[in-house]
């Protein structure tokens, strides 16, 4: 678990020259007061972290399971099971809890009057998938090679249309067929790597569970593919549907709608804001099931995890309350970072959130009460379906129809070594 103790990293500690009681015009707005959060809402997560554990039984020991390992993707099978079951109490609860701020690539949540960052920064401590900046269409086409036959038809020959599900079962298939038809471990570290993309990091209801060929044909180079920033594709997936949706007219009034339908959409990999949540707040994790069970999903099977319940509403409000309430800000890495991986070409300045930093840096101690109010009105709302508007396009996911379509058949057919 990761200290508060740091002032640098915490909301707690000693006074600073800030009344502790009074409020602070120049914070961030609360988007919902404290006696005015959505109650009873469902999200509907299209990420599924149980594959994780579906992989390690069908490849542990294997060549493809050894080169996964050593990849970028290793920390996701040592995430541990027991805090990985989608607690939509918590995610929504943050997300209901969150400040209105100019910035577009972090979201502000205040959980007991103290603030919480969730960037790509935090997104990359809990994850470990790599968070560089997204090479060009050019770049990504310089590791192709037309001369081959397009990876699609290698992977899938004629079929049209893939599940995520559909490349398990190949993988499962693989595991009773005899020697000589076995899969190759170019093909079959193909297969995992498809799973880990479209089934657990960068998720969306467009073609829900549906493989397409724009990230497939990545892999004619596998090197390059697990070298690609994963954690800003899937930052960015996730982002989609947490924060306003900037092409509305009126995005405030839409995220307030959205977060109080009873049912409403999560893309990308929700789950770290729920692993850095549980990380940073200590009285929270402690109302998990079993806090200390640390077996990861290499140890544990996954199968019970969606039928598992995380946390009550109840353990959250009643937390939330607690006086020796304590809250990181942010998340302390066991490793030293690379801070230059995560900053982004379009991020706009607030002096209100630099402001907050710097009260974090003084250890002022946070109150519900400093937080100003947004007075946007509450519109009617309606269980969400298929959302027309994004909070801003995933550079992974903005693909046209086109881009859905399979490449056509070449006469080569040799697959990489």
């Amino acid at each position: 678990m990761y200290s508060t103790k740091d002032p640098a990293m915490s909301s707690t500690g000693a006074s600073s020259d800030v009344d502790n009681w009074a409020l602070i015009p120049t914070l961030p707005k609360r988007l919902f007061a404290v006696d005015g959060l959505p109650e009873g809402a469902r999200l509907n997560i299209y990420s599924t972290p149980e594959y994780l554990g579906s992989l390690v039984k069908l490849l542990h020991g294997s060549e493809a399971w050894a080169i996964l390992m050593s990849s970028q993707f290793r920390k996701l099978f040592l995430l541990p099971v027991a805090r990985c079951s989608h607690s939509a109490k918590l995610i929504h609860g943050m997300l209901s809890r969150q400040v209105i701020t100019r910035k577009i690539n972090e979201l502000w949540v205040v959980y007991g009057g103290f603030p919480l960052r969730f960037s790509l920064r935090e997104f990359h401590i809990s994850t470990g998938l790599l968070c560089h900046q997204i090479p060009t269409q050019a770049e990504v086409e310089e590791h192709q090679d037309a001369a081959y036959l397009c990876v699609w038809n290698r992977l899938f020959w004629e079929k049209k249309i893939v599940f995520v599900t559909d490349v398990l079962q190949m993988l499962q298939d693989d595991l009773e067929a005899p020697a000589n038809k076995k899969l190759t471990t170019w093909k079959k570290l193909c297969l995992a790597l498809i799973v880990i993309v479209y089934g657990v990091v960068v998720c969306s209801n467009r073609l829900a569970g549906r493989v397409t060929s724009r990230f497939v044909e990545m892999l004619h180079e596998p090197e390059f593919f697990m070298a690609y920033p994963w954690g800003r594709e899937a930052f960015s997936s996730t982002m989609e549907r947490f924060g306003p949706d900037l092409g509305d007219p009126k995005p405030i009034a839409e995220l307030k709608k959205r977060l109080c339908q009873k049912t409403s959409l999560c893309y990308g990999f929700p789950l770290a804001l729920q692993l850095q949540v549980l990380n940073s707040i200590p009285a929270l994790c402690s109302k998990i099931k079993d806090p200390t069970d640390m077996r990861n999903f290499i140890d544990q099977s996954p199968v019970e995890l969606g039928n598992t319940i995380l946390l009550r509403e109840s353990a959250v409000l009643e937390v939330e309350c607690d006086a020796n309430l304590s809250v990181a800000y942010t998340l302390t890495p066991s490793v030293v970072l690379n801070e230059n991986e995560f900053p982004w070409s379009k991020e706009n300045d607030d002096p209100k959130v630099e402001h907050m930093l710097g009260l974090i840096s003084k250890g002022h101690r946070f109150q519900p009460n400093q937080w100003p109010i947004d007075a946007t009105p509450v519109q009617p709302t309606n269980d969400e379906q298929n959302p027309r508007g994004n909070r801003r396009p995933s550079p992974g996911l903005a693909e046209t129809s086109q881009a859905h379509l399979i490449p056509e058949m070449s006469a080569k057919t040799k697959e990489p070594k």
